[in-house]
C-alpha cells in the first residue's frame, strides 16, 4: 500500500517531486522500523501548490499522502516494533533499612552512608561500600576480603568501655579490686617504677594468690596505671603540696627542659621541711614561651599567684648557674628579689663541681672522653 501512493505522488508531480522524495523515500523506506515522515501538499485558491515537506512523527507509525488535484488523502500506515528489553529495575542497587537490622555474622557491621542511597558504611572497615551494581550482593564481596575480616578481628577483640567501670552486681569486690589498682599505682609512683612493670604484675599476682578473687579480677598494666597516676593521683600530690606551701616556707628550684617535641618546659619543685624529712615535691610543670629571664620569672609568678602562694614563704632560689638565672641584672633572681629581698642563692653546687672538675682534667696529659671510650671497648 505504501509503494502504491509514493507511485502516484512521483508520477502526478512530475520530475521535481521525484527528485526530491525519491532519494529520501528510499532511504526511509529501507529503515522502516523507527521513524515517521509525513508528506503534506498545500492547496491554495483553486491551485495545486505541490510542495512536499517532511515531518517527523511517532516511531511506530508511517503515514504517506494521496496527492489529489482539489484535496489531500491522508493514509497512515502502521508498523509496530518488536518490544524492547525492559532495564533491570534498580530497587536492589540501593541502600536498604533492612539491611541495618540484620543479624547473625551481619549483625551490627551496616549502616546508611552519608554518601547517598548507592553506598552503604561498613562500620568494621570504616568505609563507604558501593552497591549500586548489584545490591546485597556488593556487600557480600566486601565482606569475604581479607581486609574486612581482619578489621573483624580487631573489633571482636576490643574490650567494651563498661568493663572498666565499678560493676554493680557484686560492688564490694569490686571496690577491693578498684583500691588494690589505686595501692598498686601509689607504689609505682612513690618509689619511681617504671610503668611498664604494670604489664608483669597483673599476672604475677594472679599466681601469686590464686585463692584471692580480688587477685583474680586485678587489671591494672600500664596504660591503666599511667592514666590512674597522671589523671588522678598526680592532682592530689600536687594540691597537697600546694597546701602545704601556702603556710610555710620552702625553696624553689627551676630548670628549662625540652620534651620530644621542640617545645620547652620549666621544671617547677618545691623543697621544704616538713618536720621530720626534707622533701622535695613538683609544684608545676608548664609551658615557656621562650628562654629569656622575663619569660620565665613571668610563668613562675602565675604559678604562685594562681595557687595563692605568697612570694614571703619562698626563702631560697635554686637553678643553673647561667646569667639568664643569677645574674645581678636583668635575671630571675634579679627579678625574685623585687618581689622578696629576703631569698638567699648559692647557684647550683652540682654545677660548680661540674667546672671545677673540667678545669682540674685539663692539667692532665690524657683526654679523659677518649681514655673511659677506650677503657670500654678494650673490655
Amino acid at each position: 500500500m505504501v509503494m502504491l501512493h509514493l507511485a502516484v505522488m512521483l508520477q502526478k508531480n512530475g520530475k521535481k517531486l521525484r527528485r526530491e522524495v525519491s532519494p529520501k523515500c528510499k532511504s526511509y523506506l529501507s529503515t522502516c522500523t523507527f521513524y515517521t515522515y509525513f508528506i503534506r501538499f498545500f492547496t491554495i485558491s483553486n491551485h495545486v501548490r505541490r510542495t512536499p515537506t517532511f515531518v517527523r512523527g511517532k516511531k511506530n507509525a508511517l503515514t504517506c499522502a494521496c496527492v489529489d488535484i482539489h484535496r489531500v488523502n491522508i493514509v497512515e500506515a502502521s508498523m509496530e516494533e518488536p518490544p524492547s528489553k525492559k532495564r533491570r529495575t534498580q530497587g536492589s542497587g540501593r541502600h536498604q533499612k533492612e539491611w541495618e537490622l540484620l543479624q547473625g555474622e551481619y549483625a551490627g557491621w551496616i549502616k546508611a552512608s552519608l554518601r547517598g542511597t548507592q553506598f552503604s558504611f561498613c562500620v568494621p572497615c570504616n568505609k563507604d561500600v558501593k552497591v549500586a551494581a548489584s545490591g546485597f550482593n556488593d556487600l557480600k564481596s566486601h565482606f569475604k576480603t581479607a581486609g574486612h575480616v581482619e578489621n573483624v578481628k580487631k573489633t571482636n577483640s576490643h574490650v567494651p568501655l563498661t568493663k572498666h567501670f565499678v560493676s554493680t552486681a557484686n560492688p564490694a569486690a569490686s571496690h577491693k579490686t578498684t583500691n588494690a589498682e589505686i595501692l598498686f599505682c601509689h607504689f609505682l609512683a612513690e618509689h619511681n617504677i617504671a610503668f611498664t612493670a604494670a604489664d608483669h604484675f597483673s599476672d604475677l599476682v594472679k599466681v601469686m594468690f590464686p585463692d584471692s578473687q580480688t587477685a583474680k579480677e586485678f587489671a591494672c598494666r600500664r596504660t591503666k596505671a599511667t592514666m590512674i597516676v597522671k589523671e588522678s593521683l598526680a592532682r592530689g600530690y600536687t594540691q597537697d603540696v600546694i597546701q602545704y606551701c601556702r603556710t610555710h616556707p620552702f625553696t624553689l628550684m627551676i630548670d628549662e627542659s625540652n620534651d620530644r617535641t621542640t617545645k620547652k618546659r620549666l621544671v617547677v619543685l618545691a623543697h621544704f621541711f616538713d618536720g621530720e624529712n626534707t622533701n622535695t615535691r613538683l609544684l608545676d610543670l608548664p609551658e615557656l614561651a621562650s628562654g629569656t629571664a622575663a619569660s620565665i620569672f613571668a610563668v613562675i609568678d602565675n604559678i604562685l599567684q594562681e595557687n595563692d602562694i605568697p612570694w614571703s614563704n619562698v626563702v631560697g632560689f635554686a637553678s643553673d648557674n647561667c646569667n639568664t638565672m643569677v645574674g645581678k641584672k636583668n635575671s630571675v633572681l634579679s627579678r625574685i628579689k623585687e618581689k622578696n629581698g629576703a631569698v638567699f642563692s648559692v647557684g647550683c653546687i652540682c654545677h660548680l663541681g661540674n667546672l671545677c672538675v673540667k678545669d682540674g682534667l685539663k692539667t692532665l696529659p690524657v683526654n679523659i672522653d677518649d681514655l673511659l671510650v677506650d677503657i670500654f671497648y678494650f673490655f
